[in-house]
């Protein structure tokens, strides 16, 4: 479960880059998809609570690269789950109502 890391991290923008960029560097997806993630929470959270709104200018660039990055995302884990389809994950969390 991902838990919120309020260390405000992301607010040394110079840091976060080097991170980013060290963990691209050395080839570390976890970190980078973490970072790009953890970001993409942010994003979601601007969008919840109102800092980017339906008819909105503000964030217009970051909402079309978000829903492209979670798009190209979400099709890789598809395929990675339907490549091994022997794992079992057990039932569904959130059954359809009225089953």
């Amino acid at each position: 479960m991902r838990e919120h890391d309020g260390s405000n991290q992301w607010e040394t923008s110079a840091a976060a880059k080097r991170l980013a960029l060290q963990a691209l560097m050395e080839r570390k997806t976890d970190v980078v998809l973490a970072i790009v993630l953890d970001r993409h929470h942010v994003l979601r959270n601007q969008l919840v609570h109102g800092g980017a709104t339906w008819s909105g200018s503000a964030n217009r660039a970051q909402i079309k690269g978000g829903a492209g990055i979670l798009g190209t995302i979400l099709l890789l884990i598809l395929d990675l789950l339907i490549e091994d389809c022997s794992e079992d994950f057990g039932g569904i969390a959130f059954p359809p109502v009225g089953t």
